[in-house]
């Protein structure tokens, strides 16, 4: 198990382009994504710890199917070039039909789905990105 997470992040490490290695990330973006209450989606100047601005987020849930879901959406700044997965931690998958974190240009995004009626408490989705200008 230690030796797929070590090569897991040697081979993400292995995609960052060596300009990006070389300097500072100027963002750091945090997302907590759980049922208990709104998912916190927070984007934050790296260097300068100014007020984090927050991103949109939505807790669903779904009588009907009896199932929960809820997401994150950062949008960027335009001045960001790229964005890489420093963290991810999943507590409770057991309960969990889906997560998932993604980085497309411009926006972060992610999302966790239960396809049962659980206990709120279980279930959470913890990712950090650093991003650099």
């Amino acid at each position: 198990m230690l030796k797929s997470i070590i090569a897991i992040g040697l081979t993400s490490a292995l995609l960052v382009p060596a300009s990006v290695i070389a300097s500072e990330p100027a963002y750091e973006a945090k997302m907590k994504l759980n049922f208990q209450k709104d998912p916190s989606c927070l984007l934050q100047g790296y260097k300068d710890k100014s007020k984090p601005v927050k991103g949109r987020s939505s807790l669903v849930h779904d009588e009907n199917t009896i199932s929960w879901t809820t997401s994150c959406l950062i949008q960027l700044p335009k001045t960001v070039k790229y964005c890489t997965l420093t963290s991810q931690m999943v507590t409770n998958p057991e309960v969990l039909v889906s997560w998932n974190s993604v980085y497309q240009k411009e926006v972060l995004q992610a999302k966790i789905v239960s396809d049962a009626d659980i206990n709120p408490g279980f279930g959470t989705l913890t990712v950090t990105y650093v991003c650099f200008e």
